[in-house]
This record gives structure tokens, C-alpha cells and sequence, in this order.
């Protein structure tokens, strides 16, 4: 039974690399946003700084997908959050939880759809919309969220021709 990957410790500094760079970028990221407030787009964030360091010459790794996916993804959430709290206000009454899980699970659902037919996939992506949706935004929150897109975007570009896929 394998525990450990044999590649990675036959050759263990471009792995060493590229999760330095991981870890340097979302250190500039984390540094910036909200993240206990904003769990989900931290996690999604997180996502997309696995598949740009450890699958860079993926197709979700590539900058149509990246930017794309994100820019969907954060229309698709504010609509999602703008419809949540018109229902909460048509339903003063009921409880904010059905919504909340209804218009979160379309949020996700439909910036998926879109993704795929904008032909711009990038999966980790649906997290903002998730939580755009569920926790609403701010005009800072989506300044942030595009500013960590764009600095993982140009880092990936910046770094492209060294880095390697190591899954």
C-alpha cells in the first residue's frame, strides 16, 4: 500500500515551489478579506489557488475560465441576494432559512449553467456565488474578491512558463 506519492519525493522542490507560491499568494489575499465573515468565498479562493499551483495547465486553471467564472459567479450571487431579501420582505412572516436555502442552492446551480455555457468553467467559482448569495456583499467585499481574482490571474501569468502540473 502507497501512503506518500513517489513523483513528489523523487522530486520534491518544484512541489515545494509552487505551494510556496500558493501560500504567498493567499497570504496577500487573506491578508486582505474577511474571512471568517466570508467562509465560503475563502474557501473558493482557496480552490482556485489549488488548481492554478497544482494543476496550472488545466483548463479551469486558465484565465478565460478564471476571470470568467468569477465574473458569472458574482452577478449570479448579488441577483441571488437581491431576490432572497425581496422574498424576505414579501414574506415577513416565514422564517429567512427556506430562502436562504433556496435562492443558495439556485445561486450555485445557475453560475454553474452559465458557466458552462459561457464555455468558462472554473468550479471553484460557485463558492462566491454561494455566498454572495447567502451573506449578501458590499461594494468592498466584491473589490476584494476581484482583487484576489486578478492577483492569482497575474501570478498565474507571471509564472506560467515555470509551472508544472503536479497532480
Amino acid at each position: 500500500m502507497k501512503i506518500l506519492n513517489p513523483k513528489v519525493i523523487q522530486n520534491m522542490t518544484p512541489y515545494l515551489i509552487q505551494c510556496g507560491w500558493a501560500t504567498l499568494t493567499m497570504l496577500i489575499v487573506l491578508l486582505f478579506l474577511d474571512g471568517l465573515f466570508h467562509a465560503a468565498i475563502m474557501a473558493s479562493l482557496g480552490s482556485t489557488a489549488f488548481t492554478i499551483f497544482a494543476m496550472p495547465k488545466s483548463r479551469a486553471a486558465g484565465t478565460r475560465p478564471l476571470i470568467g467564472g468569477y465574473l458569472i459567479s458574482t452577478g449570479v450571487g448579488m441577483v441571488g441576494y437581491f431576490l432572497s431579501f425581496l422574498g424576505r420582505q414579501i414574506f415577513t412572516s416565514a422564517s429567512d432559512r427556506p430562502l436562504f436555502i433556496i435562492f443558495g442552492s439556485l445561486a450555485v446551480g445557475l453560475s454553474i449553467f452559465m458557466m458552462i455555457l459561457a464555455d468558462c468553467e472554473h468550479p471553484p467559482a460557485a463558492g462566491l456565488a454561494l455566498d454572495l448569495a447567502l451573506n449578501g456583499w458590499d461594494h468592498d467585499t466584491i473589490t476584494l474578491v476581484w482583487s484576489a481574482v486578478l492577483i492569482l490571474a497575474l501570478v498565474k501569468r507571471l509564472l506560467k512558463d515555470s509551472l508544472i502540473d503536479l497532480v
